[in-house]
């Protein structure tokens, strides 16, 4: 009895040797997690990966930093254009004081874009710069005492003369009025926008009457409108884009009979 005991249990283990090989070979893996009490259950090997429900969660995380920061994209784009307003008016000023201590007229010169730039790159002055330059009397001749001045970057003057009658855009005239060399003293004529400043301390602008033509004239305010958004240019043909404005237009006011300076 005891050999034959013996070998019906050799018997067995040998048949469950051969069951746990074919497991080996056919049966999933036991994931590192399966225990005795799993009800003999495997699972699939893990995949790395997103899930719907992580997904739509970054999405929304996203979405709310995109709201979060609109507003602070326009608040800076309102101030792009309000950067520029204390270095032109301490520019305006300036210009005022130097003509009142020298005795000279002095110009604020404003580069448009109403005739084609030759050479053409010096179109990237046009309604982004200005300078200033003195009459002098005992050479008959300007000379610019400022280098140019640029507005920063996605900010200009605004190129509409409709906005007013007023504006800086509108005091030009043919001819030697507002003829000026450009972009240096040895430059060639150009007609440039221009606010003139006496040693009166008065503001002069160009106005047009049919009885008078083109002539300076102190009376009224000169308005020079400063926006922001973006204004192409064409280096190759020397002219101006149409511009796109994206925010509000800041304008910066001359009191022509007192030469006082101030924000509208």
């Amino acid at each position: 009895m005891v050999k034959t005991n013996r070998v019906e249990y050799g018997d067995a283990r040998s048949r469950a040797g051969s069951v746990a090989s074919q497991c080996r070979v056919r049966c999933p893996q036991r994931t590192s997690s399966a225990s005795a009490g799993d009800g003999g259950r495997y699972t699939a090997p893990y995949r790395s990966g997103f899930t719907l429900v992580e997904l739509l969660a970054v999405v929304g995380i996203m979405a709310i930093i995109l709201v979060i920061a609109l507003p602070s994209f326009d608040a800076f784009k309102l101030r792009s254009s309000s950067s520029a307003i204390p270095t032109l008016i301490s520019t305006l000023r300036l210009a005022r004081q130097y003509a009142i201590t020298h005795r000279q007229d002095v110009f604020v010169v404003f580069p448009d874009g109403r005739e084609a730039y030759s050479p053409p790159g010096d179109v990237t002055k046009a309604y982004t710069a200005y300078a200033v330059i003195a009459s002098n009397r005992a050479t008959d001749r300007y000379e610019y005492i400022t280098e140019w001045k640029t507005l920063p970057k996605g900010v200009f003057f605004h190129p509409n003369t409709s906005i007013s009658t007023s504006t800086v855009f509108n005091s030009c005239a043919p001819g030697s009025l507002t003829s000026f060399p450009f972009p240096n003293d040895s430059g060639a004529d150009r007609d440039l926008c221009t606010v003139k400043f006496r040693p009166n301390g008065r503001a002069y602008v160009i106005e047009y009457s049919a009885s008078k033509g083109y002539s300076w004239s102190c009376f009224g305010t000169t308005w020079i409108p400063l926006t922001a958004g973006y204004l192409e240019v064409n280096t190759n043909a020397g002219t101006t884009m149409s511009p796109i404005i994206l925010s509000d237009t800041n304008i910066i006011k001359i009191a022509n009979m007192t030469g006082q300076i101030y924000i509208e």
